[in-house]
């Protein structure tokens, strides 16, 4: 008879192995689980060689890559996966995967050797990686590379092309307007520096004249739109005018829209244009000066002579009135004459050493004789010998500084400097006054024969001045400003230059 406790005993003692048994096999059977759920979630190709090269495991990426089921994978030469040998090499080589319908998928492999307990060799680990993405990414960043290569030499090339232009340009953001750079010419050409354009509003309010053509510009300015080769009359930062010829455009730069203005100053080019022009009007008008003025000339002779004899003979005053009116129309019509002689072909000047102070000294006391109007004399040319007609050019300096006088209603003061210019080849000479100023419209044509803004005068004052300083190989122009004053500057050749 078995004792009383004997069940319970056995039952306990059944419990305690089966515990031990199940101890035992998750120490065992666990880390082994734990090994396969990583390698069945790890993204890279996994397979496990016997001594034979047979397949003994694949993980899950590897068939899902592949197409085959895992069992149809175990027993067979890993030549199946491979398109050719792997190396027992620790060293990551490129080779194709293949793929259960003939894809060659590009992956980049290692194979490792594993033993057992006893250190001997049961076999291989080859593992993979899926390169498609990487090389995707790679060519990306190669044509991104290739881009940006290319987008940096054209920059370079549009910066080297900027900055070394003769032409002058300034770069502006075309949605603000806010100034990107501007390079050395267009400061040369304005005055102004990068720091103090600032905006497309500073060219438009401040650098750019405010008249009739510029409004038209400036409307297609703030619209952004294209224009090209157009006259533009600016201020620079001296106060002094300029003629550019403009073009402007919006550029793509580093897939950025900005907008450039380039400019060119074709002041000096603008000006010998109108000296050609009006040396031509003189030309033409001397050719018929030359044609009818000794003629006539003698005719005056006649005509003032017979008047001055008659005035001689008669004493009824009344009648003695209107041979002296007559007489006097006869004496302003034989300077008339001479005049039109002073430009004409036959009237050329006769040169000799002239001291040009000394010249300027002496028309200013005949000009201002009798007059309120004083001048102040800055002579601090150190050459200012020439070689030219005293008389012609005593008339020019004469003829000008009485224009001033006139312009200013007798009532002022004018200044006349000189100085010589920087290559030491020439005096100029600048005649100054504070009056009233020329009309913007009119001073393009203040040397034309015939024009003239005063109600009582010929229009040849001035373009004998041209004449003769024309003849004599200098130049002269003419800037006013209105209620500011004229200034005529006089460009001659020191003696031994021309």
């Amino acid at each position: 008879i078995p004792p009383p406790f004997l069940p319970v005993f056995l039952n306990l003692w059944l419990i305690a192995v089966a515990s031990a048994i199940f101890k035992y096999h998750l120490m065992v059977d666990f880390p082994r689980i734990i090994q396969m759920e990583i390698l069945n979630h790890v993204s890279d190709i996994i397979v496990i060689l016997n001594l034979d090269e047979r397949i003994i495991f694949v993980n899950t990426r590897t068939a899902e890559l592949s197409g085959y089921n895992p069992d149809d994978l175990k027993g067979r030469h890993y030549s199946i996966l491979f398109s050719s040998s792997i190396p027992g090499s620790e060293n990551r080589i490129e080779k194709s995967f293949l793929t259960r319908n003939g894809v060659e998928i590009p992956v980049l492999v290692s194979a490792y050797s594993y033993n057992n307990k006893r250190g001997q060799l049961v076999g291989r680990i080859i593992t993979a990686s899926d390169q498609r993405i990487m090389n995707t990414l790679q060519n990306e960043i190669i044509r991104k590379e290739s881009v940006m290569l290319k987008l940096r030499e054209s920059e370079q090339k549009f910066s080297a092309i900027f900055n070394s232009s003769p032409a002058g340009m300034i770069l502006f953001e075309i949605n603000s307007g806010n100034l990107i750079d501007v390079n050395s010419r267009a400061k040369h050409i304005t005055g102004f520096s990068k720091s103090e354009i600032r905006n497309l509003a500073f060219i438009i309010n401040r650098i750019m004249v405010n008249n009739k053509e510029n409004r038209e510009l400036i409307h297609l300015l703030k619209k952004n739109s294209q224009v090209l080769n157009r006259n533009v009359l600016i201020n620079s930062k001296w106060g002094i005018r300029k003629t550019v010829l403009v073009s402007f455009d919006s550029v793509k730069l580093s897939g950025r829209e900005y907008f450039l203005i380039a400019g060119s100053d074709i002041t000096e080019s603008v000006r010998l244009k109108e000296q050609l022009i009006t040396t031509k009007k003189l030309e033409s008008i001397g050719v018929l000066a030359g044609g009818i003025a000794h003629d006539f000339n003698n005719m005056l002779s006649i005509i003032n002579g017979n008047l001055s004899m008659a005035l001689s003979m008669l004493d009824d005053p009344e009648v003695r009135e209107f041979i002296e009116d007559s007489l006097e129309a006869g004496r302003n019509a034989a300077t008339l004459t001479r005049q039109l002689l002073t430009f004409s072909k036959g009237r050329k000047p006769l040169f000799s050493e002239t001291d040009l102070h000394s010249l300027i000294r002496d028309s200013v006391k005949i000009a201002l004789s009798g007059k309120d109007t004083t001048a102040s004399l800055y002579l601090d040319a150190l050459r200012f010998m020439v070689y030219g007609d005293k008389n012609q050019l005593q008339q020019v300096f004469i003829n000008l500084i009485i224009n001033s006088v006139q312009a200013m209603n007798n009532d002022g003061e004018i200044t006349i400097s000189t100085r010589n210019d920087n290559e030491n080849k020439n005096i100029i000479v600048s005649i100054t006054d504070f009056g009233k100023g020329i009309p913007e419209d009119k001073i393009s044509k203040i040397f034309d024969p015939f024009f003239s803004t005063k109600s009582k005068g010929s229009g040849l004052g001035l373009s004998i001045v041209y004449s003769i300083i024309t003849n004599h190989h200098g130049t002269i122009e003419v800037s006013s400003s209105k209620k500011e004053g004229t200034t005529f500057t006089i460009t001659l050749p020191l003696q031994g230059q021309s």
